[in-house]
């Protein structure tokens, strides 16, 4: 099943309109919004995880000011002013040269006064390489769960760990709710390098113009194929060869890295395909996941890698931290083949990733896998 504009991921599974830091901030309408979360939700949750979503999503859209404005305020430091700006012209190329959609995301700023926005927690069973998921009104079945809180997100994740699965916990400098709100620009990623910028803004609104349900991979990948080759054109246009080929460098030791840990995702899942006795297959999981950390310092010490990609590998390696990479990875070089197939166009490539999404669900890798 696909959705048109509907991808609340994790966070926010619920639409409400309302507009914040306008001069109208009536309590009547946080009683509106607390109402149509009751409404979509078991009310068991509420109190807890819907909760915090909740006034979390609230509090960013309350806080939220036009960047117009924010830009005209002479208190603002120039490097805030320069970054504004430029999130504004990398919005207006996507509009007009990407074919992505043109709403009231990311026309406002906020600053929410902490390195991430939330954090989201991937969780697996520990004889498994597939995520736990988990299932939301409207937005379907994901695999992680995002928190506002930093001490939330370690808590459910201990909590989860307890339990005897795997668990990591990544930062989130931004999210899509896919058109249902004004996503506003935050504060978090205008500290990143102008092709970061407009590559995380290309895949966020990538997720409000297609959604499958219950589908975190085709979601994921989808956005990830938009991003990567939007930045590409976006630095292609700027006539900034330098800059272009250090991306396309960059590119291509992603590409390595993602190949190298799907690979050895791939092994893990035909470990746990075997019948074995519980502590011999826990000692053949550490071995692979050495052998992974060993295939990555091999890779470094030939000139692969890099800074991001180590801090990664610093981190435990388990099903859950491997499962984030396969979300965002796994189709991409499907969904790549198809944007070439279609002579790089966005608008016939999106109209080709509709007609997949509308098909059976089962048959998505099926068609993708097909194409030449």
């Amino acid at each position: 099943m696909r959705i048109l504009i509907t991808k609340i991921s994790a966070i926010m599974p619920w639409r409400a309109g309302f507009a914040p830091n306008d001069g109208n901030k009536s309590s009547g309408r946080v009683v509106v919004l607390l109402l149509l979360i009751a409404l979509g939700l078991p009310g068991c949750a509420l109190p807890g995880y819907y909760a915090q979503a909740a006034r979390g999503q609230f509090s960013l859209l309350w806080r939220s000011e036009p960047i117009d404005s924010v830009v005209s305020d002479p208190s603002v430091s120039a490097s805030r002013r320069r970054q504004l700006i430029l999130a504004s012209r990398i919005r207006r190329f996507a509009v007009e040269q990407l074919a992505l959609p043109d709403n009231a995301s990311y026309t406002r700023f906020v600053d929410v006064q902490q390195p991430y926005v939330l954090w989201n927690v991937f969780t697996a069973p520990i004889f498994s390489t597939e995520p736990v998921t988990w299932c939301f009104p409207i937005a379907g079945c994901v695999a992680y769960r995002g928190y506002f809180s930093r001490q939330a997100a370690f808590r459910f994740a201990e909590q989860m760990r307890q339990k005897g699965y795997d668990v990591s916990v990544g930062g989130v400098k931004t999210y899509s709710t896919l058109g249902w709100l004004p996503d506003p620009v935050p504060n978090t990623i205008l500290d990143l390098a102008e092709e970061d910028l407009a590559g995380l803004l290309f895949h966020e609104l990538a997720h409000q113009l297609i959604y499958v349900t219950d589908d975190t991979t085709f979601n994921e990948s989808f956005a990830t194929l938009v991003e990567h080759e939007g930045v590409r054109r976006w630095l292609a246009q700027s006539d900034r060869q330098v800059d272009f080929d250090a991306f396309e460098d960059r590119s291509h030791r992603r590409d390595e890295v993602i190949k190298l840990v799907l690979n050895h995702q791939a092994q893990l899942a035909a470990l746990y395909a075997q019948d074995l006795m519980p502590s011999l297959m826990t000692q053949r999981k550490l071995q692979q996941l050495a052998a992974l950390r060993q295939s990555y310092l091999d890779l470094r010490s030939r000139g692969g890698g890099g800074p991001g990609w180590d801090a990664w590998f610093s981190q435990p390696l388990n099903n859950a931290h491997l499962a984030a990479i396969g979300a965002y990875y796994d189709l991409v070089p499907d969904f790549r083949r198809l944007f070439n197939a279609v002579d790089q166009d966005f608008e016939v490539f999106y109209k080709a990733v509709g007609r997949i999404a509308d098909g059976p669900k089962q048959g998505y890798r099926t068609t993708l896998a097909a194409i030449p």
